[in-house]
């Protein structure tokens, strides 16, 4: 039996989660029976398994950097992302505010409701074309105003944190976003990118 860790909220549903260590956490409701949680990891032993080894691989080809190695990968994208991100804002007709680098693990980047851009240093250990990519993606975030937009569905979550219905609602929403703006970030990079676009955003 996998080794879990239960924690509760006011949620509706139950979901499970493998972190970058490979624990795993179960989200639960408040008043669920722990056995009716323990049955629910039980049904799904083989998935946690598969995202278990899938993190063990991405430790693995990713082992942690040191201090001096994390340095020199702020170092180069302080120096290599805003270039990117100034031609590809021309290109695409976009001002972002702002660019900040951060040390984020499972996030290489994101956009800000006011139009600021956030970049992992882990980034820069990846594939020039694999910057290209997430510079491209976060820039149609903001071609298409998708923090307006998120903004509106955190709205909605909390005044009707109750109804499970506006939960699915937000995570379809926030699908259909994200499948949106990579339609965008191809339109910017040029079809025949599609393949190779698709394929190393999933290995990031």
């Amino acid at each position: 039996m996998t080794d879990y860790q239960v924690v509760r909220s006011r949620r509706r549903t139950v979901a499970l989660q493998v972190d970058q260590t490979g624990s795993v956490v179960v989200r639960a409701p408040m008043t669920l029976p722990a056995e009716e949680i323990r049955t629910f990891v039980e049904k799904h032993e083989t998935w946690i398994h598969r995202q278990q080894q899938r993190q063990a691989r991405y430790r693995a080809e990713h082992p942690e950097p040191t201090p001096q190695e994390q340095e020199a990968l702020r170092r180069q994208a302080k120096a290599h992302l805003p270039q990117r991100v100034a031609y590809w804002a021309g290109v695409m007709g976009v001002h972002p505010t702002g660019i900040r680098i951060t040390s984020a693990r499972t996030r290489f980047g994101s956009c800000s409701g006011k139009n600021s851009l956030c970049f992992s240093l882990y980034l820069m250990a990846y594939p020039p074309e694999a910057i290209e990519y997430v510079v491209v993606h976060e820039l149609a975030h903001i071609r298409r105003k998708d923090c307006l937009r998120k903004l509106l569905l955190i709205f909605c979550s909390c005044l009707y944190w109750w109804n499970p219905l506006v939960w699915i609602m937000v995570r379809l929403a926030n699908r259909d976003m994200e499948l949106a703006c990579d339609e965008a970030a191809i339109q910017a990079l040029g079809e025949g990118e599609r393949i190779p676009y698709g394929k190393t955003l999933l290995s990031l």
